[in-house]
Parts: C-alpha cells; structure tokens; sequence
C-alpha cells in the first residue's frame, strides 16, 4: 500500500481516476476543503452560541481562552468548516440573537463573492475580457518617478512606449503625470495636467486598441483625463474622496480604490485597517451614486507600508478577492520585491505576479510587461482556470 497527499485543488480529479459517479464528486468535493473566515465584533454570547452551531454542523470556532466566562465586551473568532458546512451554517443563524442572523448574511456574501468571476465594465459598455490575467502597463510622463522617470516625459517617447507595450500585451495602459515616489515633490492639478495633455489628445486622435487608465490623486486631473479619452480612473488618493466619488458615478468609469494612509510599520492590523478602508470607501461611493460594480481594489503595497506590512498584504491577497470584486495588486519594482530577493527585482517581479495570480488578483501593474506577460499566461495555464 502507498499513501500520499492530495491537495485539495485535484481532489476532484483523482475522485474521477478512482472511479467515483459524478453525483458522488459533486457531492464530496467541498468536502476537501476547509475555508478559515474571522470574525470580528462579536459580543461574548453570540460568540459561544456561534461555537455551538460550528460545531453541529461539523466545524469549529476557535475563541479566546476566557470566551466561556461571557462578559460585556466584544472578541473575535475564527471559523473553521468546508463550504457545504457554511450553507448549513447560514440557514442555522437566523434562528438566533446577538446579531447572528446579519453574520449568516455576510457569510452568504463571503461565499458567493468566493466563486465570482468580476468583470469590468467601461463607461461606454466594453467589458474587458475577464478570461485571463489582465496586465496593466506603467506608462509615466515624468521626469521624478522612482523607475523610469524622464524615459517618456517627451510625447513622442511617450507615444512608442503605449505602442510597445500594447505589442508586449498589455490589456491597458496606466498613465501617470505626477510621482507618487517616496519624497516625490507634490504637483498641483494645473501642473500634473500639462504633463499628461499632449499625449491624451494624441491618444484620443488617433485611438488606443487597449482602454486607458489615469494615475492621480487629483480630481480635476481625474475629470480631464476622461474628458480626453480615459477609461479608468486609478485613484491614489487613498482617502474618502466626495468629488472623486461623485465624479465615478456621473461618468461610469470604473474606480481604483489605493489604500495609502497611515505611517510605516505602525498600522497594527495592515490586513483589517485595509478592508476597512474599503468598505468605507465603497458605501460612501454607492452613497454618491456608483455602482458598487464600479469599484477595482488596491491594497496599495509600498504606500508608507514596512516590508513586513507589504509581506502580509500580499500573503492575505485573498481576503481582499472576497470582496467579489476585480482586484489589482500593484507590487511592480517596490523597494519591498527588491528587499525580499536580495535586489533582483526581476525574480521578485515574477514571484509577485504568480503569487497575486494565485490568490485571486485580476489585474497585475507592472513596469515589464514583455517579461511577465508569457510568466503570468504560464501561471494561468498550470492553474488551470477559466474566469
């Protein structure tokens, strides 16, 4: 006899080499997999009667050790169970107080988002293809920008590069006027827009085969770019921007959300502090008139984060996918790739992408798109999913 172990992602297929009906495989199937999900806020009683129903239905809550004691504060506790279970589970809660009926709700969302294939929609009606990674290519029209600062900031230069990057594969071109760089000098809207005019009237004169994104913090840059043409509007403010709100919903662009606040390695919890940050900005969006399918989410790696706080950005790429929304991880040549491959930003480039690809990122930003675009198509294939 020999035993080995089977991840869960092809536990489906070697049911089918064993010989299991195909009622059995879709019964079973969920069965291989134990999905953790955290729960915050909970008060002291609903958090012991939550560990009760976990484990009626065959799961478990982990709580802190003193949870039994109760009390008149609120605690944390982090489920275990497959997704069959939490199905179970979230017929359970309604029956039960302390506001567990809203807690099976969210878990429905967790969820469905889970296996959602988001899509983005242009203000015009393109839908960009959702069946592959998308690669969205930097294109800086600056003389400061920490990478490649002063290669394009002459029009022409500027020009080819949209069409060598389009011939490399980008999906879309991120054009920025203004450096975000670590002690970048700050551009006013007047400043960063003539930059970025001649080559948007060049680009809306001639056409782009690719849509089109703006990178700024500014609103009334934002508002002129689209006027000129652009598609996406890759807000990096990182703040709750009124005007720039409103601004998505009276034009249907789509919205990058860039979490940016806070100061280095002094966030606490980075992970809770940048969902946060996105459910805010979203109801305060959907307030204002978007559509919540509007929104892409950035958790904005680099930005006044430690290399630590990055590490745990990306290693928890996945809770932010739950949100059942595009989501586009921008780690291209940050000082934190560099740090953790000992300076070759090219391998580190390559790791981030596979990894971001494989916890659920739909979009990519990056410098190098002739060398990680036959990187992320490889990853996909051996993935082996179809969005």
């Amino acid at each position: 006899m020999q035993v080995r172990y089977i991840d869960k992602a092809l536990a489906a297929a070697e049911m089918e080499r064993i010989g299991v009906s195909r009622a059995g495989i879709r019964i079973m199937k969920d069965k291989c997999e134990i999905l953790c999900l955290k729960v915050d806020g909970l008060a002291m009683p609903a958090a012991n009667i939550l560990k009760q129903e976990m484990l009626a239905i065959g799961g478990d809550a982990a709580l802190e050790r003193d949870a039994v004691y109760g009390g008149e504060r609120t605690t944390s506790a982090l489920l275990m169970a497959t997704p069959r279970q939490y199905r179970r589970l979230i017929e359970r809660l309604p029956q039960q107080p302390f506001k567990l009926a809203q807690l099976a709700g969210e878990v429905a969302a967790l969820l469905d988002a889970r296996t959602a294939h988001p899509e983005i929609v242009l203000a015009d009606g393109r839908v960009l293809a959702a069946d592959k990674p998308l690669l969205m290519g930097i294109l800086n029209v600056t003389p400061d920008s920490f990478h490649d600062g002063g290669c394009y900031f002459d029009t022409e230069a500027a020009l080819r590069q949209v069409d060598k990057l389009i011939a490399a594969g980008a999906d879309i071109i991120d054009i920025g006027g203004a450096s975000s760089r670590p002690g970048h000098t700050p551009l006013s809207a007047e400043e960063e827009w003539l930059r970025l005019q001649p080559l948007l009237t060049q680009l809306q004169q001639q056409g782009c085969a690719v849509p089109l994104s703006v990178d700024t913090d500014q609103v009334a840059v934002a508002r002129a770019a689209l006027e000129h043409g652009v598609d996406i509007i890759n807000y990096v403010g990182g703040d709750l921007n009124d005007e720039i709100f409103a601004l998505a919903a009276a034009t249907k662009a789509p919205l990058v959300l860039m979490h940016r606040a806070g100061v280095e390695g002094e966030h606490g919890d980075i992970c809770a502090e940048v969902a946060e940050y996105f459910r805010a900005a979203m109801a305060r969006g959907v307030e204002l008139g978007m559509d919540e399918k509007q929104f892409i989410l950035d958790p904005g790696p680099g930005f006044n984060k430690s290399v630590e706080e990055n590490l745990q950005l990306m290693q928890n790429l996945s809770s932010f996918a739950a949100f059942g929304l595009p989501l586009l991880s921008a780690f291209s040549h940050k000082r934190f790739i560099s740090a953790i491959s000992g300076g070759d930003t090219a391998a580190g480039n390559a790791a981030a992408a596979v990894w971001s690809l494989m916890q659920g990122a739909m979009l990519l930003r990056v410098h190098d798109v002739a060398e990680l675009r036959p990187v992320v198509d490889a990853a996909w294939a051996i993935k082996g999913e179809s969005r």
